[in-house]
This record gives structure tokens, C-alpha cells and sequence, in this order.
């Protein structure tokens, strides 16, 4: 069975039961919003010096650009 995906912010973050993407049309998930508690649990696993799990890729930055004039 797969584990929970998550979408980790530097602000808090979100669960996905069964991840990011869908394997058939009319696949669906429901998102959860963290608790703090779970937030801040999730966060220390997925650090580059935790254990927890074994990093195959390296974070993604989203960053906001100005609009051009």
C-alpha cells in the first residue's frame, strides 16, 4: 500500500491519500489540511538530515514572479 502524499510549505501544508495524480478518469482524493502538530511531524521527516524516508529528488521552490510591464 502507498502512504499519504503531502505538499509541504514553509507555512504549513496538505495530505493526499492517494497522491498527486490519477490512474483512471473519475478518480478523485480528498485533501486535508495539517494540523500544526502534523505539519510540524511531517516537516522534521522530510528534512535532507532525517531518516524517515530516503530522498529520490530534491525539493521543488515555487516562487511567485512579477508581472511583466
Amino acid at each position: 500500500a502507498f502512504h499519504n502524499r503531502y505538499v509541504l510549505t514553509n507555512v504549513g501544508g496538505v495530505s493526499l491519500g492517494s497522491g498527486l495524480d490519477s490512474s483512471r478518469p473519475g478518480d478523485y482524493d480528498d485533501i486535508q489540511v495539517l494540523s500544526r502538530d502534523q505539519y510540524l511531524a511531517r516537516w522534521r521527516q522530510f528534512q535532507p538530515n532525517a531518516s524517515t524516508f530516503r530522498r529520490l529528488e530534491g525539493p521543488i521552490a515555487i516562487v511567485r514572479m512579477a508581472p511583466r510591464a
